[in-house]
């Protein structure tokens, strides 16, 4: 079983990059890719895609209709939104609006391929009844559960978490942080055990959702990212 993905972008270049990352997992399907908002509730109604993929330049002033549109074509689908930096006031609206979650463009792909993994399994195992899950958030949650959790990490922890959480790999981290890749592996497991995750990917999905991210990246880290930093 395939997870079934409509992607819409504004671009024929943004459509292509987000189906190249796509169909190098085997357990995706793209079943649509549309520049158009009004096409996109059009092919959703027909290939009830399980994910879609908005970027967040086509959601402009109509956020509200367009996600609105989308759930009433295909009750059981999420979207999710690809966003700048610059659009965060935009992409919080989007998640008011009902959108599932939100993935900044300049994370690395496994960041987009976490995130779908996520919001899919959470599906599967609520057997596709609503309300859907919470969103993967740009906001620290209201869980004094998990904010225990993030105060028990220690203060290096807690910066290698938020590094990894913004999609640096162990070498970039150390370098950062100037210890070795060793040391910051021994972190991690210290970091896995404390969260209660069980891998770098679950690590990821936590600190997104649960807004252990930096909206402000420093130029440094945005351009070492754009480069084409992506995990191990």
């Amino acid at each position: 079983m395939k997870i079934r993905v409509l992607i819409v972008g504004i671009s024929q270049m943004f459509q292509a990059g987000i189906r190249t990352v796509l169909q190098n997992h085997r357990d995706f399907l793209v079943v649509g890719e549309v520049t158009n908002p009004s096409k996109a509730v059009e092919v959703a109604g027909v290939e009830r895609p399980d994910v879609v993929l908005i970027d967040v330049d086509v959601l402009g002033g109509e956020i509200d209709k367009l996600i609105n549109s989308l759930h009433k074509a295909s009750s059981a689908c999420f979207v999710l939104v690809l966003s700048d930096l610059k659009d965060e006031g935009l992409t919080r609206k989007a998640l008011c609006s009902g959108a599932a979650g939100v993935v900044l463009k300049i994370q690395p792909p496994d960041v987009l391929i976490a995130s779908i993994e996520s919001l899919y399994q959470k599906k599967s195992e609520a057997q596709q009844q609503w309300p859907r899950p919470l969103p993967l958030r740009i906001q620290p949650k209201e869980d004094n559960h998990e904010s225990q959790k993030f105060t028990s990490l220690t203060t290096r922890e807690r910066e290698i978490a938020r590094l990894i959480g913004n999609g640096l790999k162990n070498k970039d981290v150390a370098d950062r942080l100037r210890i070795s890749e060793i040391t910051v592996r021994h972190h991690l497991t210290s970091i896995f055990s404390k969260l209660d995750v069980p891998d770098r990917q679950k690590l990821l999905i936590w600190a997104h959702q649960n807004g252990h991210i930096d909206m402000r990246l420093s130029a440094e880290v945005k351009s070492e990212i754009r480069s084409g930093i992506s995990m191990q």
